[in-house]
């Protein structure tokens, strides 16, 4: 958030900080719900594991892309 001020106005800061921590926070749950659902995605072994995981990482960088859109857009 701090390094965010320092290219944007504090509103747009804050818009962007609560976007990150609420779409961390979705993707992140939904993944644990996931493991849940699904145990064989818990087992590091099996290969839904990886895409569970892959697709995971997928969404966090898309949100650090939107973030990036955002602020420059």
């Amino acid at each position: 958030y701090i390094i965010m001020c320092l290219f944007t106005d504090t509103g747009l800061a804050y818009f962007i900080a609560l976007f990150q921590l609420g779409t961390h926070f979705i993707i992140d749950v939904l993944k644990g719900k996931c493991n849940v659902w699904f145990p064989l995605a818990a087992n590091p072994a099996n290969k839904l594991h990886w895409i569970l995981f892959g697709f995971d990482q997928f969404l966090h960088g898309l949100v650090i892309i939107l973030m990036a859109y955002f602020i420059n857009g």
